[in-house]
Parts: structure tokens; C-alpha cells; sequence
């Protein structure tokens, strides 16, 4: 099975935080799945851009583990600035994966796979399924804005 997964947080190699999808990535993989991932150049937690991303619109890394391709897009670097500035980190992330998932992601898949935060990345697979005819899973692991609102990013309930 040929997977498209979008998801935004994606982590580096030896990045510490929430692996789940690097380690389900990797057992698909294991078992003869070819996975391409639509990721964010930004880390959720540094808010930092690794040196090799700056200035770039998208970055790929074939092979990032045997059998899965990263498509790096850009996410503007105002995510922590105010509550705007992380909309349009959120929003950068929307456009840069849809047109990289139209023009770098090329090729036949059988599904794409797309897991929140943030839930702007379901606009992408949205997009993406109707553009390429392809079935989506959404998968959303935080409710939102309820935390936005726990988290202080939202001050009015």
C-alpha cells in the first residue's frame, strides 16, 4: 500500500517528543507499505527551524527511514508570536503542503492519512483527496479550541 500521511509535527531523527506516527511509519514500512509524509520544518516544542530548512519552501529527504520519503514544507517562523501568528504558521503549513503534495508527492496512493494538531491540516487532505481522487482518514487527536482555551491561546469561553 502506497500511504500519503500529513501531519504537521512530524518528527526529526532522535527528536524527543511524540514518536507515535515515526514509529508507526517505520512498522508499515517493515511490513512493505511505502509511506511519503507531508511535514512541518518547524518543531512543536523549539518553535526553531533547523539550519537546512531556512530559506527553503520545501525539503526532501528520501528514505528518511528505508521505504519513507519526508516532504519538509514550510510553516512561517511567527508560530509563538500571538494568537495571528500561529493562525499563519498554521495556514503557511495548509498551502505549502497542498502544493507540495500536487507537485512533489507525485505518483499513485492508495490513501492519505492526515493526523491533527493542528486541525487546519484536514483543509490539505481535503484538498489533496478531491485533487487526486483518493479516500482520507482524519484522524484528530486534540479537540479544539478547547485547548487553545486550556492552554491560555484563547482567552473568552
Amino acid at each position: 500500500m502506497k500511504i500519503l500521511l500529513i501531519h504537521q509535527y512530524f518528527l526529526e531523527k532522535g527528536d524527543g517528543g511524540g514518536s507515535r506516527f515515526n514509529e508507526m511509519t517505520r512498522n508499515w514500512s517493515d511490513k512493505g507499505h511505502s509511506i511519503t509524509v507531508l511535514a512541518g520544518m518547524m518543531h512543536y516544542a523549539s518553535n526553531k527551524k533547523i539550519s537546512r530548512y531556512k530559506g527553503k519552501f520545501t525539503y526532501f529527504d528520501k528514505d528518511f527511514y528505508p521505504g519513507v520519503d519526508i516532504i519538509r514544507c514550510h510553516v512561517s517562523e511567527s508560530y509563538n508570536t500571538n494568537f495571528l501568528g500561529r493562525l499563519w504558521a498554521y495556514f503557511s503549513f495548509v498551502f505549502s503542503s497542498i502544493l507540495a503534495g500536487l507537485f512533489i508527492a507525485k505518483g499513485k496512493y492508495d490513501i492519505i492519512l492526515v493526523t491533527s494538531p493542528p486541525l487546519f491540516v484536514g483543509i490539505t487532505a481535503y484538498v489533496l483527496s478531491v485533487l487526486k481522487r483518493l479516500p482520507f482518514v482524519f484522524e484528530i487527536r486534540d479537540l479544539w479550541p478547547e485547548s487553545a482555551i486550556d492552554t491560555g491561546v484563547l482567552k473568552s469561553k
